[in-house]
């Protein structure tokens, strides 16, 4: 195999990048797997475990870029409209992508750093809407999220 530049390296891995956000958001991070990507990407999976030495990594490509498509959908204008606003978002596929990925990866016996930080700062962005009550704000809406999602 043909070495290839470091710029070219860094190319690819923007690209595979890219792939591994788009694999998200049209179907989700269950969907996000080394064959999805190197089908897409026209590339042996071979070619993505030396990008990504597991598929843990892939969530590289999605960090600073999620939290704001999640936030975006949330109105902090009352607890009432967050709440509001929150079952609202849950019909948008992105915002439930986002969700389900952070519930998903919090049941983990070692959830990621990027999913703590993700929790942490959604309790901190609330908190700092209603002082002292942003975590107490997001356990009550993720409690209403799964009954929701239970059709409880």
């Amino acid at each position: 195999m043909a070495k290839i530049s470091k710029e070219e390296k860094e190319a690819n891995f923007k690209k595979y990048n890219q792939i591994i956000l788009d694999i998200f958001f049209e179907s989700g991070w269950h969907c996000v797997t080394y064959d999805n990507i190197a089908k897409v990407a026209g590339v042996r999976k071979s070619t993505l475990q030396g990008y990504y030495e597991s598929n843990k990594e892939f969530a590289h490509a999605l960090k600073g870029k999620v939290f704001p498509i999640f936030a975006e959908q949330l109105d902090f204008s009352s607890k009432e409209t967050l709440t509001e606003s929150w079952h609202k978002a849950l019909s948008v596929k992105h915002f439930r992508y986002i969700l389900n990925m952070l519930v998903a990866n919090s049941t983990l016996p070692e959830p990621s750093d990027m999913t703590v930080n993700g929790m942490t700062n959604l309790i901190k962005m609330v908190d700092g809407h209603f002082p002292g009550e942003g975590r107490e704000v997001v356990e009550t809406l993720l409690g209403k999220t799964i009954l929701t999602l239970l059709d409880i």
